[in-house]
């Protein structure tokens, strides 16, 4: 298809910056954090192992560590088996989910980057520890970093965190808006 045509096409950029400069000039609408990855792997290994099943693998890797991050998330409200069940027929039941564990894009790695998003900032609104800060932070740059839409999604998480506690709670206001920032 021609996403497998374009991610490989970016992808056999000689250097990060060519690369870069390729998502710039609009080859690419997406941030760069999945082609950034992806050519981190893949430029060492490019000689020894094929790029399609490589890309696939990460994505793979990708989708199932934003399935197990909303495990973690549903965990806070439902028993470890229904969680399980939960997760088993998100998988078997959502093209959705197939789709972006194979597909050569950035939706993949944007999964992952909402989930481990939603999850901090759950436990930022749980634990109110200075790390959790960090790492919503980190988990929101990465989620903006990830797709087009991804920096809505940071506002969409920050807007239903605040909606999910009591409305006088100023102490976790600060927090989430630097992480947000």
């Amino acid at each position: 298809s021609s996403d497998l045509l374009l991610t490989t096409n970016l992808l056999s950029a000689a250097s990060l910056p060519k690369l870069w400069q390729g998502i710039a000039l609009g080859i690419d609408g997406n941030p760069p954090l999945y082609l950034t990855v992806a050519w981190l792997i893949i430029h060492p290994l490019a000689k020894l192992v094929s790029v399609v099943a490589t890309l696939k693998l990460l994505n793979l890797v990708a989708a199932a560590a934003g399935l197990a991050a909303l495990v973690a998330l549903a965990r806070r409200l439902a028993s470890p088996a229904a969680c399980w069940v939960g997760a088993l027929l998100f998988v078997t039941m959502s093209s959705g989910f197939i789709y972006d564990a194979s597909a050569l894009r950035t939706y993949a790695v944007y999964f992952l980057t909402a989930a481990l998003a939603a999850l901090c900032q759950q436990r930022l609104i749980e634990r109110r520890r200075s790390l959790d800060i960090v790492w919503l932070a980190l988990a929101n740059v990465a989620l903006a970093m990830s797709h087009t839409f991804g920096i809505a999604y940071v506002g969409i998480l920050a807007f239903a965190g605040w909606l999910s506690g009591p409305r006088d709670d100023r102490p976790l206001l600060m927090p989430t808006l630097i992480a947000v920032i």
